[in-house]
């Protein structure tokens, strides 16, 4: 594993059949942007999960079930559950 998160991507991406130029110029940007910053990259995208326990709420699946679906306990669907109502 390299250890560039931006040549992982890229490489990850094209492995996917993404079009390797248009690849390429978005790390750039990307690249450029960000370059020489210490950024922390969570493991999870908090906004997806949290989007995918809202829609399983809405759909009156039963807790313990989105908890299985999404990876999380079932007390964090509860606590979300909460929040939102």
């Amino acid at each position: 594993m390299t250890t560039d998160p931006l040549r992982d991507m890229l490489d990850t991406l094209t492995r996917h059949g993404l079009d390797l130029d248009t690849c390429r110029q978005a790390v750039a940007e990307v690249r450029q942007r960000w370059g020489g910053s210490q950024v922390y990259i969570p493991r999870v995208d908090r906004r997806e999960r949290e989007r995918e326990i809202r829609a399983g709420l809405e759909e009156g699946q039963p807790p313990h079930e989105i908890a299985a679906e999404v990876g999380v306990c079932v007390r964090t669907i509860r606590r979300k559950r909460a929040e939102w109502w």
